[in-house]
């Protein structure tokens, strides 16, 4: 039975003016910690993302709110020596089903013609590339 005079943990969290029990606390917080987000290997989280095993993985760029990879670093090279043109990848599925509607819906040409025109956005990117 649940209501205000019930012993159950959920309902004097609930209650007005009641204090959370140790449980409730306890998983609240094993919920919002962030050291607890996702405590895996990175490199099966991206295999998993990628449906495939990663080519030339270093580390995880960035992440994913979840804590899980979004974006992966790759070797300039691949286990048998060759160069490895990608230096990054996307691996959150999101992610790139975002870039691929931006992609779609013209994106790519559109960047290309904005950086054409505009000699300051240019000068930018170039550095930004050099980086």
């Amino acid at each position: 039975m649940s209501g205000p005079g019930s012993n159950s943990s959920s309902s004097r969290a609930s209650t007005p003016g009641a204090r959370p029990t140790a449980g409730v606390r306890a998983r609240e917080a094993r919920a919002t910690t962030p050291s607890t987000v996702w405590v895996v290997d990175d490199r099966a989280a991206a295999a998993l993302q990628l449906g495939r095993t990663p080519r030339a993985f270093h580390r995880v760029a960035a992440r994913c709110p979840f804590g899980r990879p979004a974006v992966t670093e790759q070797e300039p090279y691949d286990v048998d020596g060759r160069p490895f043109p990608t230096m990054y990848y996307l691996t959150c599925r999101a992610l790139v089903a975002s870039v691929s509607r931006l992609e779609a819906a013209g994106g790519v040409e559109c960047w290309t013609a904005r950086l054409a025109a505009d000699e300051s956005l240019r000068a930018d990117h170039d550095r930004a590339t050099e980086e």
